[in-house]
C-alpha cells in the first residue's frame, strides 16, 4: 500500500477497497500543512504510551512520527493477515507469544525508519518476522529437559528400576532413599552435615514421572517463551536465583520434609512471564473499537491463571514436592525480570523520558536486583545461624504436603504426609496363642504407646512391620515429629 492508495481509499493495483480497519485522520507535518495518514481503530501503541508514558495524543504530528505509526500500524496488519485475524488468544502462553510478537513489529518499525533515514534498503516484514521467530534457539531449556530425563532414569537406576507404591511416591518415582543419595533437600543434612551443596542438587531433581512430565510440558511452553524473548543468560539468572532461594526457604519452614524442586525454576520462569503481563498489560488488554470483549477477556485471562498456578499448587501437596519452595520461587522470578528484562521501549515514537522516568525506571530495575539478593542473604543468615532445626512456623508443612484425598478413611488415603513411615516398634509374642498380642509402639513425637494387636492374629512379623504405620496413625497422639 503506498501513499496514492492511501489518498485513494483503494488499491492502484487491483482498484480493491481498502480494509475496513483502516480511516483516514489529518496529521499535520507542520503548522499548516497537512499530510494524509493511515490510522488503524485498534491503536494500541498510542493506548501503550498513554498507560505506561503517561503521554498524551497530541494535536499535531511530525511527518518522521506519522511515518514512524503507520510502520508499526502497518506491521500488525501484516501479522493480521498472515496468522488469521491474529489477535490476545485466553491462555496464558498465548499472551506471552502476543507481547514478543508486539515487540518483534516495534522492532521492525524501529529498524526501518533508522535504514530509512540513511537512505539504505529495509528487510520486509515478513521476512523479519520469520527471522525473529527463528532466529534464537532457546538453548538453555532443551539442556534443562535433557538433565531432567537422565537424573530421571539415573534415580530409577539406583532403585533398581522399581517404582514405589502410590502411598510413598504418587509421582510415580524412586524411594526417599534414593533422593537423598541424589541430592534431595534434607535439612539435617544441609545443616549438621555441612551439605551445603544440597541447596543447588534439588532444583535438578524430579520425584518422579508425573513430576518430571509436567514441567518438560512447563518447559516446553514456558521456558522456551521466556529465553527466545529475553535471552539465555537471563533465563538462566531467573531460573537460579528463584529456584535456590525457594530451596533455602523451604529447608527453613519445613525442615522435617525431604523434598526435590525441579519444578521450582519452572515457577520462577512463570513469574517471570507474569511481571512481563503485568507491566505490558495495556498493550495485551487495551480497550479498542474493534475487540469489544476486552473485559471477558480479562476474565477468562485471570481464569486460566488460576488453573495453571492451582495445577502447580496441587501439585505441591504430595509428598517430595514442595509448595513453599514453588510460590517462593515464583515471587523471585517476578522480581528477577525486572532487573534482567527492561520493559518494553517505545523508542518508536522517540518520546523522550522526562527526569522522574528515568529515575523510576532505573528504581525498578535496581530493586529488582536487591530484593531477591537481601532476601536470599537474610534466609541464608537465619538457616545457618541458629542450632534450632525446628521450624519457626509449626502449620507450615500441613500446606505444603497434605494427605489426599482428604474425605476418605485414614487407612485408605493415597498418600500420606506424616513420619510414621520410619518408626519402630518391640512386639511381644504370645507362646501359648503362638501370635503377636502387645506392641511398645515407638511414637515419633517420643512418646511409648503399648497398643493391643491380638485382633490381627499373626505370627508374621512381615505383615506386623507393614501395618505399623496405620497402628501409628491411629494411636498415636501426634504422628509427627516435634
Amino acid at each position: 500500500m503506498n501513499r496514492k492508495e492511501c489518498l485513494n481509499g483503494s488499491s492502484t493495483v487491483s482498484g480493491r477497497k481498502l480494509p475496513k480497519e483502516i480511516e483516514f485522520i489529518n496529521i499535520y507535518a507542520n503548522d499548516d500543512k497537512p499530510v494524509n495518514a493511515v490510522r488503524f481503530r485498534e491503536d494500541l501503541v498510542i493506548d501503550a504510551l498513554h498507560a505506561q508514558l503517561r503521554w498524551r495524543r497530541p494535536k499535531s504530528l511530525s511527518a518522521t512520527l506519522a511515518r514512524r505509526l503507520r510502520d508499526v500500524q502497518y506491521a500488525r496488519l501484516k501479522r493480521n493477515h498472515k496468522y488469521d485475524d491474529y489477535r490476545v488468544q485466553t491462555g496464558f502462553v498465548e499472551m506471552y507469544k502476543y507481547l514478543r510478537d508486539y515487540s518483534t513489529d516495534l522492532d521492525w518499525a524501529e529498524d526501518a525508519c533508522q535504514k530509512r533515514h540513511v537512505g539504505l534498503p529495509y528487510q520486509m516484514w515478513s521476512d523479519y518476522d520469520d527471522n525473529r521467530r527463528q532466529g534464537k534457539l532457546p538453548i538453555f531449556s532443551y539442556t534443562l529437559m535433557g538433565v531432567f530425563l537422565v537424573l530421571l532414569f539415573t534415580s530409577l537406576g539406583l532403585n533398581d528400576w522399581l517404582l514405589e507404591s502410590l502411598a510413598v511416591n504418587p509421582m510415580a518415582g524412586p524411594s526417599s532413599e534414593t533422593l537423598l543419595l541424589l541430592g534431595a533437600k534434607s535439612s539435617d543434612l544441609i545443616i549438621n552435615g555441612n551439605q551445603f551443596w544440597r541447596l543447588i542438587t534439588p532444583i535438578f531433581l524430579q520425584a518422579g514421572f508425573v513430576d518430571c512430565v509436567f514441567n518438560l510440558i512447563a518447559l516446553w511452553f514456558v521456558g522456551r517463551a521466556v529465553e527466545k524473548h529475553h535471552g539465555t543468560f537471563s533465563t538462566m539468572i531467573i531460573f537460579t536465583i528463584s529456584s535456590f532461594g525457594g530451596v533455602i526457604v523451604s529447608t527453613i519452614l519445613v525442615p522435617e520434609l525431604t523434598t526435590v524442586g525441579a519444578s521450582a525454576g519452572i515457577m520462577g520462569l512463570t513469574g517471570a512471564c507474569l511481571a512481563d503481563i503485568v507491566r505490558n498489560w495495556k498493550i495485551l488488554f487495551g480497550k479498542s473499537d474493534i475487540n469489544k470483549d476486552h473485559v471477558t477477556r480479562h476474565i477468562w485471562v485471570f481464569f486460566w491463571l488460576l488453573v495453571e498456578l492451582g495445577m502447580l499448587t496441587f501439585l505441591g501437596i504430595a509428598p517430595y514436592v514442595d509448595n513453599f519452595t514453588q510460590w517462593v520461587a515464583l515471587v523471585y522470578g517476578f522480581m528477577c525480570s525486572f532487573a534482567t528484562v527492561p520493559p518494553m521501549a517505545f523508542k518508536i515514537l522517540q518520546v523522550k523520558s522526562s527526569e522522574c522516568q528515568k529515575r523510576s525506571s532505573c528504581f525498578s530495575r535496581v530493586l529488582g536486583l536487591l530484593l531477591p539478593f537481601f532476601s536470599i542473604l537474610g534466609s541464608s543468615i537465619l538457616l545457618f545461624g541458629t542450632e534450632n532445626m525446628a521450624s519457626p512456623c509449626a502449620w507450615c508443612r500441613h500446606t505444603s504436603c497434605v494427605p489426599f484425598p482428604p474425605w476418605l478413611e485414614v487407612q485408605s488415603r493415597w498418600w500420606y504426609c506424616d513420619d510414621c513411615g520410619g518408626i519402630s516398634a518391640d512386639a511381644r509374642f504370645d507362646k501359648n496363642a503362638g501370635i503377636f498380642d502387645m506392641l511398645t509402639l515407638e511414637c515419633p513425637n517420643g512418646e511409648n504407646v503399648n497398643v493391643d494387636i491380638s485382633q490381627f492374629s499373626t505370627s508374621d512379623q512381615e505383615f506386623l512391620s507393614n501395618q505399623l504405620p496405620n497402628i501409628c496413625r491411629a494411636d498415636c497422639s501426634s504422628p509427627y515429629i516435634h
